[in-house]
């Protein structure tokens, strides 16, 4: 373990020697200790990712100890998002600190917080990056076990708990796990332990992307938001808000795309409302194509949006939706129509296909409830990608197979 003057020294020398490999670094000839040399080769692999994730951190001279611990932590877009549960009255316990970066985010808005890390060498680069890049006396770092160690006079004041379960194998971090169960600590131990220390307050939890929303709301109790954030075109996150002073209220779902900007576009319904729910199917291909974002698809809202936006289901087996007139709704990636194609065998044979190639020598190719995959339509198609257009081979209804030459009526990144 590294002592607090050669962490400074490996963070200062780490953007010092930023165009050096960090193989140089590490078997050149120096004066500098083993382990500090790996500390700063490490710091300098990471450097181009900081700066793409977290830039702030990266500006104001935070230290990575593990490179594993930054892969699994948050971004600083989404950790951002998660000031919006804070307010400068509330203190919080974060059972899970980690590298700090949502615990940073919430800390510089919160009243005071109080940051559990179990890992002693996670702890004390926690502690290191709260003194550099938030410089508050009213946050306070602890390295041990929050489940064990909590006690009632822990939570006196606590207004709002927040705990992100290590979701991989300790012994093998490469290994996900997929079960709530084998998270480390378990979200229902959480809240078993903090209702046998008589705590009324809020809880919030980062939960995988992966878990189904459905059985989520069946395994966790008293459930009054869930949040599922999405970041560009990946959903990073789902955010479970409880109330450990139980109340009879529906789950509101909250529906989060957080651009490489920061800006925020948020949408929210009532988990009841997709029970009811009525889909209106598509008669023919209209002038504008719409295909879900992936957190659309995630919260199982699709439909339930599209009716509000007044767009129809191009089939029942599809998730594609038409409409004669535009969306600007960051919920979908939205196309104009610019030819329509039947599709049969001939289609993509001889003249027919030596056509379509001379009108677009360049397409990005998307294949959704069609018989062919995408691959197999580049491969006869012999295309180059496309920023501009787009072919969409789906099926209108049942039976009714169609290509769809698109443009898209967003801007590119």
């Amino acid at each position: 373990m590294l002592s607090q003057q050669e962490i400074e020294q490996a963070v200062a020398l780490s953007r010092l020697w930023a165009d050096r490999s960090p193989d140089r670094i590490l078997f050149e000839r120096s004066d500098l200790e083993p382990e500090l040399k790996r500390q700063i080769a490490l710091q300098v692999s990471l450097l181009p990712k900081m700066q793409r994730k977290m830039p702030h951190f990266l500006q104001g001279g935070g230290y990575v100890p593990h490179r594993v611990n930054f892969e699994q932590s948050s971004s600083e877009l989404t950790a951002c998002y998660k000031q919006q549960f804070v307010t400068n009255h509330d203190r919080v316990l974060d059972m899970t600190g980690g590298m700090g970066i949502d615990a940073l985010s919430m800390a510089s808005v919160a009243e005071g917080s109080l940051i559990y890390e179990i890992d002693p060498i996670m702890a004390q680069a926690l502690t290191y990056n709260v003194h550099k890049l938030l410089q508050r006396d009213s946050v306070t770092v602890r390295c041990g076990d929050a489940l064990a160690e909590i006690e009632a006079s822990t939570l006196e004041g606590i207004t709002l708990v927040y705990a992100d379960p290590a979701r991989r194998d300790m012994d093998n971090p490469n290994k996900r796990l997929i079960s709530m169960e084998e998270y480390s600590p378990a979200p229902l131990e959480i809240v078993a332990r903090l209702q046998e220390l008589g705590y009324t307050g809020r809880l919030l939890l980062k939960l995988s992307p992966m878990l189904d929303i459905q059985w989520i709301l069946e395994q966790l109790p008293h459930v009054y938001e869930l949040h599922i954030v999405q970041l560009q075109d990946e959903v990073k996150e789902l955010l479970v808000a409880i109330s450990l002073r139980p109340q009879d209220v529906d789950v509101e779902v909250h529906l989060a795309v957080v651009d490489r900007f920061g800006e925020v576009s948020q949408w929210s319904f009532p988990y009841h409302a997709l029970s009811s729910v009525r889909k209106t199917y598509a008669t023919k291909v209209e002038q504008y194509i719409h295909i879900p974002q992936p957190l659309l698809m995630k919260s199982g809202a699709y439909h339930l949006i599209a009716e509000e936006q007044s767009l129809s289901l191009l089939g029942p087996n599809s998730h594609i939706y038409t409409s004669s007139q535009a969306s600007t709704s960051p919920l979908y990636k939205s196309y104009k129509l610019i030819e329509e194609l039947d599709y049969s065998k001939s289609t993509l044979r001889g003249k027919s296909l030596q056509s379509i190639r001379q009108r677009y020598p360049a397409l990005t190719i998307m294949s959704r409830h069609f018989p062919l995959t995408a691959q197999e339509l580049k491969k006869t198609l012999r295309t180059d990608e496309s920023d501009t257009y787009y072919l969409l081979a789906t099926t209108l209804g049942e039976r009714e197979r169609k290509l769809l030459i698109l443009t898209s009526c967003q801007p590119t990144a």
